[in-house]
C-alpha cells in the first residue's frame, strides 16, 4: 500500500495515487451512468443537480453527483424494470467496496426513505 500513497504530479497538481485512483473511478462512472442514461432515452436534466444533466467542461463534469434525480431514477426503473430499494442497496455496495463514502451514505438515506414510506403504508 505504500507506493498508493506516493505523490504524483497531475496537470500540474500533486496528488496522491489512491486520490488520483479515485478521481479516476468516479469520472469513469459518471460518464458511463450518464451514457447508459442516453441508452434509455433518458435527455439532459434541467431540473435537478443530477447525474443526467448535460456538462461543457471537465470541472462542471466532476461538480455533478453521481446519484440521479427523482425523476431521472423514476425513469431508469421504469425503463430497466428494477425496484428501486434493490438498486440502492447494489449501489451502496459498490459504493463501500471502493471507498466513495459521499456516494454510499446518499444511498443509504434513500434505503431509509424506502423503508420509512413503505412503513406508513402498512
Amino acid at each position: 500500500m505504500l507506493n498508493n500513497r506516493l505523490t504524483t504530479t497531475y496537470c500540474g497538481h500533486s496528488e496522491t495515487r489512491e486520490r488520483l485512483h479515485q478521481t479516476c473511478l468516479q469520472r469513469t462512472l459518471k460518464l458511463a451512468t450518464h451514457e447508459t442514461g442516453h441508452m434509455f432515452s433518458i435527455k439532459h436534466c434541467k431540473k435537478y443537480h443530477c447525474n443526467m444533466q448535460g456538462s461543457n467542461h471537465q470541472q462542471e463534469s466532476d461538480s455533478q453527483p453521481m446519484a440521479l434525480c427523482p425523476e431521472c431514477h423514476a425513469k431508469i426503473v421504469f425503463a430497466s424494470g428494477c425496484h428501486p430499494q434493490t438498486r440502492f442497496e447494489q449501489l451502496a455496495e459498490f459504493c463501500d467496496a471502493h471507498n466513495m463514502t459521499d456516494e454510499a451514505a446518499y444511498y443509504r438515506k434513500a434505503i431509509e426513505t424506502i423503508a420509512k414510506k413503505k412503513h406508513k403504508q402498512n
